[in-house]
Order: C-alpha cells, then structure tokens, then sequence
C-alpha cells in the first residue's frame, strides 16, 4: 500500500471514530459508521481496513472456508481467553451479504474464539465475555472484495497461516485442493487439469501445494499426493458443526415451524412453544419442547443432565428434541456414529423408571457434501418413544 493510500486510510479511520456514538454497539450499527482499524492482512500480504461487525451477522455459506475437523473446544476456549485478555490480532474475513449479515469467507478460528466468548454473554460479567478493546458483541472483520475463483486459493492459504494450535490438517488441504481445481486453477497452458496425464496432474498439484500450502511442500509432498489420490476415490470428508452452524441450521430446518432463536421462552435456555411435533405433524395442543445442541454426541458433557432436569426435575418442558452433530474421522463411518448415538439415548431412556425418557427425539446435522446436496434438510431424524 503506498504511502498516499496510507494516509488516506487514517482520515477515514479517524473520520469513523469521531462518528461513532456512545449507544450500544449493535443499536443502529451500520457499515458506515462502523469503528475501524487498519491491520495487516497476511493472506492478502497488504494493508486493509478492519471494522467492529456484529458477532450475530457473521453467517456461513456454501463458499465459507472449508475445514476438514474444526478447531476442538479446549483450544476455542484457549483462544477466547486469549482474545479477551490480549485483543483480536486479525480481522477475520467477510463478504457483504444481500440480508445485511456478513458471510464468513475465512477465520473460523477466530469466530469460535468469538462463539465462545459471546454465547454466554446473559450470565457472565461483560468485562469476561468481551473481545479486548472491541465493543460489546463485535467482531474485528475486514471485507472480501476480491472474485470468486481467487476465493479457495486464498482459504487454502490462510489455513496454513494457522497458529501452531490449530494447524490446517492433511485433509483441509485436500479439500482446499479440490476447491482449487474445481474452480479451474489448474487449468493453465491450453490444457484442463482433467485432461492432463498423471504425471502432468502432478506437477501441478505439487506447484499449487508450494504456493498455498507450503508446510505440505518439499518433504512432506509426496504423502499429502498420496492421501489426495486415495481420498477422491474413497468418497467425502466430514464437516464439523460449531453451536452457531447448528442453531442456524435448526432454524432454517426445523419441523417445529420456529423461525429464530429469539423465539426462545425467557429465561430457560432454548424452550419453545411448538405446535408441531418432530416429524411436522400438527399437535393436539401446544407443548413446550427444549432443544438441546449436541456436538460429538448425546452422551457428551451435561446433554442429557439438562434434558433430565428440563423434564423431570424442574418440569419446565414436555419434551426434549436434540440437533445433533457426530464426529467420525471419515464419511464412510457417519452412520456408524449416529447410530451408536442412537443407541446410546435408547440405553439412557430405558434406565428412568416408567415411560419417561431423557430425550424425545433427535436430528441428525448433514454433514458431507452429498447430505449438503440433498434435498433433504436433515441426514436423519428420530423419535424415541
């Protein structure tokens, strides 16, 4: 960025924090008026405008940044407390979306950090469930302006600008690599990439691989090329969910007929008033149902210690429905785990005396490309009796 450029960026920076008002953040936000910073971007390699966005508008999509595992709660949780104690080092990376949010086109990482901060906000001290020196429920953010092809290169390569805590996988790379070359990146010298012979195929991979994935470079090369073959034969690799991926899914899918989250009855913690049941069916009456959002299965952490109580303890819901992710290392095993899952609230149910049950029914998140394709909202849905 030339010097001009530079000081022209301090005055719209400065111009913007004038402007801003003391209100809540979230209250009459626009871009416009937005707080801004200029940081580095390391993927672009140039000076960018950040700004405070709303946590709550950042959404994902179909051309969100691809990660093979996500990043494991423990380490969210790390970098949450580091995000509060020490600020927001990088901006993630947005578009502008046509209903006023903000699709996600890198930085997953950083929304969970975000994620884990701001999901307990109602019953923390703001002072710890803040993002240091960024306004309440913001989220430094700046804007994906570039074209679509150059969009997958770019994800592969901040993937492997990753802290050493969350470093890009051999199968975020494989992933990114079928982005890349499914959206004609090796399609170079006259020759598509699907007309090249093997050892052409190759060496393109391979210069790909120096230039956006380059701790998989050198050494490491020929083991990644041997996972790539093998894995585009051998079918689909698994998406992990995050809560908010969840909740937007439920919401957009959901049988119940609910159509936010902010429906949610005050003061109990996901309950709804529905007036259909798990499979859409009409109720003879209203029921008040609590979802509950299991990540990596049922049985996990205080899942079914909060149906318990929201039924039987409390009472404060007539039935308990789960929005349900698994993790298995390859796609070939999702209905292995769900079913295992299933299994398992089937045991939890048949221990309580009587007819009662800990969970009422679950559904189960799509989680491959396939299930993301199919017209079906759910992968599967089941209702225990």
């Amino acid at each position: 960025m030339s010097r001009e450029e530079m000081e022209v960026l301090k005055v719209l920076v400065g111009n913007n924090r004038s402007s801003v008002s003391e209100r809540s953040p979230t209250q009459g936000w626009s871009l416009k008026t937005a707080k801004t910073r200029i940081n580095y971007d390391p993927v672009l390699e140039i000076d960018v405008i950040e700004y405070q966005v709303p946590y709550n508008k950042v959404t994902i999509d179909r051309k969100s940044q691809n990660r093979d595992t996500g990043t494991p709660q423990g380490k969210q949780s790390s970098l949450a407390h580091s995000m509060n104690t020490k600020g927001q080092k990088t901006g993630i990376k947005v578009a502008i979306g046509d209903d006023g949010d903000f699709p996600l086109r890198w930085g997953n990482t950083r929304r969970g950090g975000a994620g884990v901060l701001y999901k307990n906000e109602d019953n923390l001290d703001p002072q710890f469930c803040n993002i240091k020196d960024c306004d309440e429920g913001m989220i430094w953010a700046s804007i994906w302006e570039g074209k679509d092809r150059d969009l997958r290169r770019m994800q592969a390569r901040e993937n492997n600008l990753h802290d050493p805590t969350t470093p890009a996988n051999v199968y975020d790379n494989i992933r990114s690599m079928k982005d890349i070359i499914e959206d004609g990146f090796l399609d170079y010298d006259g020759k598509r990439y699907d007309e090249c012979d093997d050892k052409e195929k190759r060496i393109r991979i391979q210069k790909e691989v120096n230039e956006t994935m380059p701790p998989f470079a050198g050494r490491k090369f020929q083991g990644f090329f041997n996972k790539f073959r093998k894995t585009i034969k051998s079918g689909f690799q698994v998406d992990s969910k995050d809560m908010k991926q969840m909740q937007d899914h439920f919401v957009k899918s959901n049988p119940f007929g609910i159509i936010s989250m902010s429906e949610a009855l005050k003061g109990y913690g996901h309950h709804f008033e529905v007036e259909y049941d798990i499979m859409g069916n009409k109720l003879p009456a209203p029921e008040i149902v609590k979802i509950i959002f299991p990540n990596n299965g049922t049985d996990k952490g205080s899942i079914l210690q909060s149906a318990f109580a929201a039924k039987h303890l409390n009472k404060t819901a007539d039935k308990v429905y789960g929005v349900v992710a698994v993790n298995p290392s390859q796609s070939k095993l999702l209905t292995k785990f769900r079913d295992a899952d299933i299994a398992t609230q089937a045991r939890w149910n048949k221990a309580l005396p009587g007819t009662g049950t800990f969970t009422d029914g679950s559904m189960y998140m799509p989680q491959c490309e396939p299930e993301d394709k199919s017209p079906n909202h759910w992968a599967k849905i089941v209702r225990h009796s």
